[in-house]
This record gives structure tokens, sequence and C-alpha cells, in this order.
């Protein structure tokens, strides 16, 4: 659900069940979200300012560059969520539950930004690392290991050094890999659902055939990944450097590609249905020859000598998009909202 910018101020969503809705940039300011299920919702930039989030469950939620000023948090479940550059001055945190969130440059209730969860007052011992489903093994170094099939659904690797490992056909579904090194690891046929590898590097990885539907991948880097026939149905990839990917006939269906880098990237025969494309860089003569941009928003996206050959352009939307040299040859057009915000049947371009 792409609601994005939407204006919800001082709106009673209180129980609402918000889980995995993207509304980046949106206004809930003063709104009433108290028990609201926001389960791996995206609320980058949203603008949280005096809502009322009473016991809300914002597990895995991203809130990065969210304003939560004066918000009243008492009781709400904020478990592993993204908090880079959030702003929770004058917040009340009573009984919040802030275990496992991500700190980068927060400003706390009290003013202050912090880089590590402030309301951790003692560090608890870590276990061995064990190779096991929910295991914990934050920071290990497994670079090099072949992992191949490996039950490891649910574990901890964020921090991990993962480079050159092989985890073919590994079970990783929910696994914690935030900022882990996967440089040039090999992931064909791994089941990486709902995993979480935002700000992980993924330069040189092969994740041909791979399944990270749901996957949170914001600002990762992918730069010269091979991801080829690779599910990303609703994966979150905003602000990720795609450079150079291979994206050739993968399942991008409601992926979120907002802001992101797909500078020469291939994605030929690409499904992008309903796919967020806005402010995304699809310059370098990106190969979207063949692929089905049905209902994309395109909006402001830099598509200059983009290749879109024979692409199906049904209810795209190209909005203020830079079109420059790109090649538009043998497109489908039926609704398709042109650079000038107009609709048409027929290939304006």
């Amino acid at each position: 659900m792409n609601l994005t910018e939407i204006d919800l101020s001082y709106a009673d969503l209180s129980g609402a069940n918000l889980s995995g809705a993207n509304f980046h940039w949106a206004d809930f300011a003063d709104a009433n979200l108290a028990g609201a299920n926001l389960t791996g919702t995206t609320l980058y930039g949203v603008n949280l300012t005096g809502a009322f989030l009473y016991y809300a469950n914002l597990e895995r939620a991203n809130l990065g560059h969210a304003d939560l000023v004066g918000a009243n948090l008492t009781g709400a479940n904020l478990t592993d969520a993204y908090l880079m550059w959030t702003d929770f001055t004058d917040a009340i945190v009573t009984d919040t539950v802030f275990t496992d969130t991500y700190w980068y440059y927060s400003i706390w209730t009290d003013g202050e930004t912090y880089d590590e969860n402030p309301t951790i007052t003692e560090e608890e011992p870590v276990e061995g690392c064990e190779l096991v489903p929910y295991g914990h093994c934050s920071g290990e170094d497994l670079s090099g290991q072949d992992l191949t099939g490996m039950e490891l659904s649910g574990i901890d690797l964020s921090y991990a050094n993962l480079t050159g490992t092989t985890l073919y056909g590994a079970n990783l579904t929910g696994a914690n890999l935030y900022q882990a090194d996967l440089t040039d690891a090999y992931l064909p046929f791994a089941n990486l659902i709902d995993a979480d590898l935002s700000n992980a590097d993924l330069t040189g990885a092969y994740l041909g055939y791979t399944n990270l539907t749901g996957a949170n991948l914001y600002d990762a880097n992918l730069t010269g990944a091979t991801l080829w026939y690779a599910d990303l149905t609703n994966a979150d990839f905003s602000n990720a450097d795609l450079t150079g990917a291979t994206l050739y006939d993968a399942n991008l269906t409601g992926a979120i590609l907002y802001d992101a880098n797909l500078t020469g990237a291939d994605l030929e025969f690409a499904d992008l249905t309903g796919a967020d494309l806005r402010y995304a860089d699809l310059t370098g003569g990106v190969d979207l020859g063949h692929a089905d941009l049905t209902g994309a928003d395109l909006t402001g996206t830099d598509l200059s000598y983009a290749d879109l050959t024979a692409a199906i352009l049904e209810s795209a939307d190209f909005t203020g998009a830079i079109v420059t040299d790109a090649e538009f040859i043998d497109t489908y057009w039926y609704q398709t909202i042109w650079t000038d915000g107009v609709a048409y049947d027929e290939n304006q371009a």
C-alpha cells in the first residue's frame, strides 16, 4: 500500500492495521494512532509531531528522518525499528520498547544527539555465535565460509563479515543482516523473505533466483550485484545504490525504489508493476526493454538515455520525469501519464 505524502494530520487511526504500508513523507501531525499496527511500515521523513502512539506496534518500522517531537509513545513497541536522524525531542516514552533499534544521529527526548540506544544502561553479555535459527552472530567473521542450505531463519547477522560467503539455498527468512558485509557473497536460491539488509554492502554479490520478498534494503550497496530472476516483490530499495546491477527478468512488483541509484542497471524484462521509482536515477543507458511498468510511479525520475523499447507503460506516471534521449520505440501506452501530467493512450515520446 503506497500512501506517500498523504495528509493524515489530526486523523483518528486508533487500532488501524497499517502494517507494511509506505507512508514516505506523509503528515500524521497530532493524529491518533493509539494501538495501531505499524509493523514493518515505512515512515521515512514522516511528520508525527504531537501524534498519540499509545501502545502502537512499530516493530521493524523505518522511522528514518521522522519527526516525533512531542509525540506520546507510551507503551509503544519499536523493536528492530530504524531510527536514523529521528527526532524524539520532548516525546513521552514511558514504558516504550526500544529493543534492537538502530540509532544514527537521532535526537533523544533531552535534545541530545545519539548514535546508540540511549535507553540501554548496561551491556548484556553476548553468547558465542551459533549458526542456528534465531542465533546471535552479530559482528562475527564468517567470510569465505560455505553455509549452503543452512536453516538460519531469524538469525542476527548484523554487522557480520560475510565477504565471499556461500549461502546457496540457505533459509534466512526474517534474518537481521543490518550493515552486514556481503561483498561478493554467493546467494542463489536463498530465501531472504522479510530480511533486514538495510545499510548492508552487497557489492558484486550473486543473488540470482533469490527470494527477497518484503526485504528491507534501505540504503544498501548493491553496486554490480546480480539479481536476475530474483523475487523482489514489495522489497524496499529506498536510497539504495544499484549502479550497474543486473535485474534481468526480476520480479519487482510493488517494490520501493524511491531515490535509488540504478545508473547503468539491466532491467530488461523486469516486472515493475506498481513499483515506486520516484526520483530514482535511471541514467547511464539503463535497459528497460520489454519491462512491465504498469501502474509504476516514475514521478521526477531521471531516465536520460534509458532504453524502454517495447516496455508496457499502462497507467505509469512520468510526471516531471527527465526523458532526454530516452528510447520509447514500440512501447504500450494506455492512460499513461506523461511528463506534462496528462494521461495519453498513444506514445508521446
